[in-house]
Formats: structure tokens, C-alpha cells, sequence
């Protein structure tokens, strides 16, 4: 099930946050960075989002449990909106809850009227090929500041317009 986080969330939150960086960007970043990551931190970071709404926040709940979450927000340029994060627990990754997370958010975007959505991410990681799965298609490149360092980053454009979007399902088959 996917609902809405809620403030209690936001340690469950933080600690897949945490322990999925431990694994999605081995041998992109600075293998030192994840074990800087302070669960506390950023479990503050999402208490002010999901109280403050700065940022839209879904969580997938299952067995009474918090195990994965997408969050995003409205942007005022070029792209509408952006996913800032969508992390599944390591532990249940690969059994659909990343996509019905996506899902959950592009639905929230198309129905607030957003055309074009950006997923900023590193360049050769893992999510890439989700990403494009899920409809992305590379647009951008950029480069990503982590810990203080700079890693090559890559742009996901996600056209959410009914009429773009079908378009481009027809000439992928």
C-alpha cells in the first residue's frame, strides 16, 4: 500500500536512505561518503519536508512497515517538477515497489498538471536503466556535488503529458 508520509515516517525513512547508498553507488562515489550519512540528519531533513510540504513524499507500506519512498516537488523553469528521491529498501528491491512508487508520483504530477518532470541521478548507476524503463529518457548532463566532491550526473526528462507520452510508447514498439 501506498499512502502519504507522515511524520513518524521519517526514521524509517532516513535509515533506508542511508543503507541504500551504501549499495547503489558503490564504485561511483567515494566509498567513505555513505558511512558520513547521519540517519538522524536526515530523518530532520524529512520531518521539515513532510511538515513544512516543501517536498511531496509517498511512502510504500508493507506488513505495517515502511519499505521504500519517493519524494518530489514543483519546480519553476523549463521542467514542472522533479523526483528529489525514490529509495526501496535493499532488502525488498526488485519486486515492483520502486515502480509503483514512480508510478504514485508521476500520477500526483499529471494530475497537478505538470508536463515535464526531471530525475537528477549519478551517471552509470544502477537506477539508470530503471529510470529509462520507467519512461525516462537522458536530456541533461550535469555535475553532481556528494560530500564535496563532483561526480558526473545524469538528467532523466519524463514527458507526462498523456498525447507525448503515448507517442513515444508507440515508437518504442
Amino acid at each position: 500500500m501506498i499512502r502519504e508520509a507522515i511524520l513518524p515516517d521519517s526514521e524509517f525513512m532516513a535509515d533506508i536512505l542511508v543503507r541504500a547508498w551504501c549499495t547503489a553507488y558503490a564504485g561511483l562515489i567515494d566509498s567513505r561518503y555513505p558511512e558520513t550519512m547521519e540517519r538522524g540528519r536526515y530523518g530532520d531533513i524529512f520531518k521539515y519536508n513532510i511538515e513544512h510540504g516543501t517536498e511531496m513524499i509517498f511512502v510504500y507500506m508493507q506488513d505495517g512497515k515502511v519499505r521504500g519512498f519517493v519524494s518530489g516537488h514543483f519546480r519553476k523553469d523549463w521542467y514542472d517538477c522533479e523526483i528529489k528521491g525514490l529509495y526501496v529498501d535493499p532488502d525488498f528491491q526488485g519486486r515492483g515497489m520502486g515502480g509503483e512508487l514512480m508510478g504514485t508520483m508521476l500520477n500526483f504530477f499529471r494530475e497537478h498538471r505538470c508536463r515535464r518532470m526531471v530525475v537528477w541521478t549519478l551517471n552509470g548507476a544502477k537506477n539508470n536503466a530503471f529510470y529509462a524503463h520507467h519512461g525516462g529518457i537522458v536530456r541533461e548532463n550535469k555535475e553532481l556535488d556528494i560530500g564535496g566532491s563532483s561526480y558526473p550526473g545524469v538528467g532523466f526528462l519524463f514527458e507526462l503529458t498523456m498525447e507525448k507520452f503515448l507517442k513515444r510508447q508507440v515508437q518504442e514498439m
